[in-house]
């Protein structure tokens, strides 16, 4: 199951361009949905809405591997730093990790050379003017 959710996460930090996500950890208080919380760092006010539109299509696979309706606690930029730097830099950092795994990765794709492609062929009917020279400027 943790597996399941981890892969998740990934998809959901994706789906925010790339945001730090986790499952809230030792939360303050105790409220229904505690184990379902959802922790969005980096989210400043102006952007809280559009992110939460962008978990839409994803929103009943989140609420069936979490077990119920997720909860969503976004934590703008100055608070993600202040409170959460540890985290967040540690979730940088891995991103970036495997982001740099992919790139030293083999393409194994075997594509022609740009231009090897194309069959040329001499012109026919008015040949133009045969010259290969640009025009050039008048001296002033």
């Amino acid at each position: 199951m943790t597996n399941v959710r981890n892969d998740l996460l990934r998809r959901i930090s994706n789906l925010l361009s790339g945001r730090p996500v986790r499952w809230a950890q030792d939360i303050v208080g105790d409220y229904d949905g505690r184990d379902r919380t959802l922790e969005v760092f980096n989210a400043d006010p102006t952007e809280q809405g559009d992110l939460f539109r962008r978990l839409r299509p994803i929103r009943k696979e989140m609420e069936a591997r979490a077990g119920g309706p997720v909860i969503v606690i976004f934590h703008t930029r100055a608070e993600s730093v202040r409170l959460y730097s540890a985290f967040v830099e540690q979730a940088l950092l891995e991103e970036i990790a495997m982001d740099v795994d992919l790139a030293e990765r083999e393409l194994d794709v075997t594509v022609p050379a740009l231009g090897t492609d194309v069959v040329l062929r001499p012109r026919s009917g008015n040949p133009g003017t045969g010259s290969n020279v640009l025009p050039r400027k008048e001296a002033a």
